[in-house]
Formats: C-alpha cells, sequence, structure tokens
C-alpha cells in the first residue's frame, strides 16, 4: 500500500490571511493612540487656559480697584484703575498681561505653563504659546428720574474688562485652525496684533490664535472658595465708599471733581459694581 505524505505548515493563503489581520490591528491600534493622544492634548491645552484665566481673575480683583497704603490710608490705584497715571488703562481698549512677570512671578498663577504641548506653537509670543490681555468694556450707569423709570439720566460710566487668552496653534492651515476651533471650544479665531490678539467680533474668524474670552463673573464660577459668597456685599461696602452719592451724580451728569480737585472728571464704577 502507497502511502501519502503529509505536509505540515501553513498554506499562502493562510499566512496572507494571518498577515492582513496583524496589519488591521496595528492600524487599529495607531489609530487609536492617536486619538488618545489628541484628547489629551486638547484637555491639556484648556486646563492651561483655565488655568491662566483663574490667576487673571486673581490679578483683576487685585487691581480693579486696588489697596488702601496701611500708613497713608490712601488708595493706592491698581493697574487696571482709570486713576492710574502710570498704566493708564483707558487708553488702549486691551491691557496686555505678561504671563510670567504680572501672573506666575507675584504668586498669581501656581506653576507655570509646560513648555511643551504638541499642538501649541510653544515658539510663538512670550508665554510658550499663550497670550493673555484684559478687553475694556464700558457702558453708562444711569438712575432713575421719573416713576417707572420713564426718563433717567446718567450717573458715570461702568468700568469692566473681560479676560482673554489666545493660543497660537502649530498647525496654521486654515481647514486645521477651524478644527482647532471646535476641538478646543473657543470663542473665534484671530493673529496677533504687536504684544495683544485682535479680540472677537462676531463669527469664527480666522488666524493662527483660537481665542477664548470671558468675564470675571463667570471665571469666578469655577473657582471653590467661600469668599466668593462675600464677595457681593464687599463690592457693595467698596462701592459706597469709593463713589459719589446719587444725588451729586444726577445733579453733575456724572460728573465728579478731578485730580487734586482740578476740573472734573467721570464717575467711574469698577470691579462689576
Amino acid at each position: 500500500m502507497i502511502q501519502k505524505k503529509r505536509h505540515i505548515g501553513m498554506t499562502l493563503v493562510e499566512i496572507m490571511l494571518v498577515l492582513s489581520i496583524a496589519t488591521l490591528l496595528v492600524i487599529w491600534s495607531f489609530r487609536q493612540y492617536q486619538t488618545y493622544r489628541l484628547d489629551a492634548d486638547v484637555r491639556r491645552v484648556k486646563y492651561n487656559v483655565d488655568m491662566i484665566m483663574e490667576s487673571m481673575y486673581y490679578y483683576y480683583r487685585a487691581n480693579c480697584l486696588g489697596r488702601v497704603n496701611p500708613t497713608t490710608g490712601i488708595l493706592v490705584p491698581g493697574t487696571l484703575n482709570p486713576s492710574n497715571t502710570t498704566t493708564n488703562p483707558l487708553s488702549s481698549s486691551t491691557f496686555p498681561i505678561n504671563i510670567l512677570t504680572d501672573l506666575f512671578t507675584p504668586g498669581y498663577l501656581p506653576a507655570n505653563i509646560p513648555a511643551f504641548v504638541p499642538l501649541v506653537d510653544s515658539s510663538a509670543a512670550n508665554s510658550y504659546g499663550y497670550v493673555a490681555q484684559f478687553n475694556l468694556v464700558t457702558s453708562t450707569r444711569s438712575l432713575c428720574t421719573s416713576a417707572n423709570c420713564a426718563t433717567s439720566a446718567p450717573a458715570g460710566t461702568v468700568v469692566d474688562w473681560n479676560i482673554q487668552v489666545a493660543v497660537s496653534m502649530k498647525d496654521k492651515t486654515a481647514s486645521s485652525e477651524q478644527g482647532y476651533l471646535q476641538l478646543l471650544q473657543g470663542n473665534c479665531l484671530s493673529s496677533l496684533n504687536g504684544w495683544i490678539v485682535t479680540p472677537c467680533t462676531g463669527g469664527t474668524g480666522s488666524g493662527e490664535y483660537v481665542v477664548f474670552e470671558r468675564s470675571p463673573s463667570r471665571v469666578a464660577e469655577r473657582l471653590k472658595s467661600n469668599f466668593q459668597m462675600y464677595l457681593p456685599a464687599i463690592q457693595q461696602f467698596n462701592n459706597m465708599y469709593s463713589t459719589y452719592n446719587d444725588i451729586h451724580l444726577l445733579s453733575t451728569g456724572g460728573k465728579v471733581p478731578g485730580s487734586g480737585g482740578v476740573g472734573t472728571t467721570q464717575q467711574y464704577f469698577l470691579c462689576n459694581s
């Protein structure tokens, strides 16, 4: 009887099938890693933006009015106070902030920004690709002069500052910038203009910077502190002793004596008051 030889091994079809499955697994794993890496980078950038904004909120609280000199009892105007003749904040609609010297060194920012996040162009600007600034927001404060507030009169100017942080993205193609704007949930895209990034004016905009802009009160909502409970009362107290009474403001159209009693100037209401 003739015995047939048994061949032990894999056919070419089986080898190709195994290689195909292995290739698919490698491709799937690589794509999963890319997705994970992108998600992690997005979370890191958003965390950095939130951290800078919170430190700017503390800077705002310290400088929107100022502090009283304990020796002289005289108010020393903060950098965002219109009475500060050194910074003269109302001379421009934006007030640039140096993240290192204005936030990190004084202790408003507890930790420096990581030098490397793959999505961010860390060589841009002066703080690892992040640009911080305050955007001026003013409005007229009016008081009712008749029943049901049918008529009103100006009683001064409300001065407030929105907090803005902009991030320079490494991939500067238009399609990628729009994608980053959606991923990071920013307000708009914009470009660097000197030391500041042009604020959002409506729409998604265009440029290599993703812009985030929030009011100080919105940033304060994220902070977990018992101090926030008493902040409205403190603001009201400060407002009572740092502004003229309503009768005077109505009679002067919101004007108060100027510096040294010379001339007149606007009555400013500061610090979200």
